[in-house]
């Protein structure tokens, strides 16, 4: 099944993020630094995509595709320009992602918003939305990576063979999981024109109600 996404980037984001890419490599020494990401959502899919800009030696840009947990479930090789198409194939599936520039003809991006500006999606009027910001993932107490499931030294030295922690790192996984379901289920309702108003009073009660259920149920 072909999955599909547009990223729309304002001219002047472009602009900057290209100039970091186009720096030339051997030009200075430092740790990688992911500068920008942009995030695409699908409609009927419970993955994303990131797409980064990361500072480095040289600049690259690094797309990466994962499941509805949070694991990487295929990566493309990194990019020195940030518009184009990006296209990861799974099994029988395919998601294509476009990242292209605002036309300066076409009218400005609209931001969507909810819950107080957690849940942040831009895009064009009649046209795609990606997600810009989302809800904060549970992460791993030893190394503060959200798809860590005892995997990191941390966890792995306090927490071998302790039976509870697994089981919590299981249900930050299923926790996490539940997140990118509302995120992927608003967007489709914005995508389609369904939702227009940002920090909707009704809307946002029944995204709260939803966080809690899910909280509740793998949290505690």
């Amino acid at each position: 099944m072909l999955y599909e996404s547009v990223i729309i980037v304002p001219r002047d984001e472009v602009v900057r993020l290209q100039a970091i890419l186009d720096r030339a490599s051997g030009s200075y020494m430092m740790d990688d630094e992911v500068v920008e990401t942009f995030t695409a959502k699908f409609p009927n899919s419970p993955c994303e995509v990131d797409i980064k800009v990361v500072d480095a030696d040289p600049p690259y840009v690094d797309p990466v595709l994962f499941n509805r947990v949070g694991v990487q479930v295929g990566c493309l090789d990194v990019a020195d320009t940030l518009c184009g198409k990006y296209v990861f194939t799974v099994g029988e599936d395919t998601f294509s992602v476009v990242v292209r520039e605002l036309d300066p003809r076409e009218s400005p991006l609209l931001e969507v918003s909810f819950g107080g500006g957690d849940l942040l999606f831009r895009g064009e009027r009649g046209g795609g939305f990606c997600m810009v910001s989302q809800f904060d993932r549970a992460t791993c107490p030893s190394c503060g990576v959200a798809d860590c499931v005892n995997d990191c030294d941390g966890s792995q030295g306090a927490d071998e063979a302790d039976f509870r922690e697994e089981f919590d790192a299981v249900n930050r996984q299923r926790y996490n999981a539940g997140l990118s379901t509302v995120e992927s289920l608003v967007l489709s309702l914005v995508c389609s024109g369904v939702l227009t108003e940002s920090e909707s009073p009704q809307v946002n009660e029944a995204i709260q109600s939803c966080l809690d259920a899910i909280g509740h149920q793998f949290l505690g």
